[in-house]
C-alpha cells in the first residue's frame, strides 16, 4: 500500500484547494516542511466557525493571508470574542489583499464601523455577508467586483445602489417597524431573497420589485405571523407586469389561521391556484 509520503504534490494540492483551511492546517502542518509549503501554496478558504482560539491563531501563526480567497469568522456561542479578536490583530487593508469571499456574522454592532471602514480596500471581493448594519451610518464603499451581498439591516439601504455589478441579494429586514422611503435595488438584480417580520412590509417590497426586469429568482420570507392572508392575485400581476425573466420564485407567508374566516381561507387559496401558478409557474 502506498504511503502518504509518496503521494504526489499534485494530489494533495487539489485536496487541499477544496478542503476547509482550518482543518488541513490543524491535520497536516505538524508533519514536515513539505506538507507546510503545500498548505500555505493551496489553501484559500477559511471558516473559523466554532473554531477554538488555539486553532485560530495556529492557523495565523503558519498561513500566509495575503494569498487567502475566501474567509468566515463569527461570534458565535464557540468563539466569543473572535470578531473582536481579529480586529485588534489583524487589517483588512494589509492582510487580505486577495480576499474574494467575506463572512462576518454574530458581531458586536459596535464593531461594525471598524469593519466597514476597512471594505473599500477589498477591490477583489465579490462575495459579502454581513450583519445588523445600520444605513444612516453607512459610509461610502467602493466594491467594483461585488457580485453577491447578504446582509441584515434597517430599511434605509440606499447605499446598496452603489454596488452597480450586484448580482444576489439576501436581506433580512432588522431592528425596523416602519418605511421612511422605498426599498432601492440595483437594477442589475438577477436574484433577490427578501426575509420580514411586520405585514406592513408587504407593499414596500412588492413596489421595490417593479423595475427588477433581470430579475430570474424571488425569494419571500415572512416569518411573523400576519392578520390577513397574502393575495395571489397581486403578486401575479405584480409577475407578470414587471418580472418577465422571472423564473424562480419561492414565498413564505406566515399568517394567523385561527382569525381568517372559511372564506378568507378559501379566498387566499383561490387567489394562488389560478393557471399561472398551476400551469405555468407550477
Amino acid at each position: 500500500s502506498a504511503f502518504l509520503e509518496d503521494l504526489p504534490n499534485e494530489l494533495f494540492a487539489q485536496i487541499f484547494s477544496y478542503l476547509n483551511g482550518v482543518d488541513a492546517i490543524y491535520a497536516f502542518s505538524c508533519l514536515n516542511n513539505r506538507f507546510k509549503c503545500l498548505l500555505i501554496e493551496n489553501c484559500e478558504f477559511f471558516d473559523f466557525k466554532s473554531i477554538s482560539k488555539f486553532k485560530f491563531d495556529l492557523v495565523f501563526q503558519h498561513q500566509n493571508t495575503k494569498r487567502w480567497k475566501s474567509l468566515k469568522i463569527s461570534d458565535d456561542e464557540h468563539t466569543p470574542g473572535h470578531v473582536e479578536y481579529f480586529c485588534q490583530v489583524y487589517s483588512l487593508i494589509n492582510d487580505f489583499p486577495q480576499l474574494q469571499s467575506l463572512v462576518i456574522s454574530n458581531f458586536d454592532i459596535r464593531k461594525t464601523y471598524i469593519i466597514l471602514s476597512q471594505l473599500s480596500s477589498l477591490k477583489t471581493l465579490v462575495s459579502l455577508t454581513i450583519k445588523s448594519l445600520c444605513g444612516e451610518t453607512m459610509p461610502q464603499l467602493d466594491l467594483p467586483n461585488l457580485k453577491k451581498l447578504v446582509f441584515g439591516a434597517c430599511s434605509h439601504i440606499d447605499w446598496i445602489k452603489n454596488f452597480s455589478q450586484l448580482e444576489s441579494v439576501e436581506y433580512t429586514i432588522e431592528n425596523c417597524h416602519w418605511f421612511r422611503n422605498d426599498l432601492s435595488w440595483p437594477s442589475t438584480l438577477r436574484h433577490l431573497k427578501v426575509i420580514f417580520d411586520y405585514e406592513g412590509y408587504w407593499n414596500f417590497i412588492q413596489r421595490s420589485l417593479v423595475h427588477l426586469s433581470l430579475l430570474n429568482t424571488l425569494e419571500i420570507y415572512q416569518r411573523q405571523r400576519a392578520s390577513i392572508p397574502p393575495n395571489g392575485q397581486i403578486w401575479e400581476t405584480l409577475i407578470c407586469s414587471s418580472l418577465s425573466l422571472l423564473k424562480i420564485f419561492k414565498f413564505y407567508f406566515n399568517f394567523e389561521y385561527s382569525l381568517q374566516s372559511s372564506y378568507q381561507i378559501d379566498e387566499a387559496i383561490v387567489s394562488f391556484s389560478t393557471p399561472f401558478y398551476i400551469l405555468e409557474k407550477k
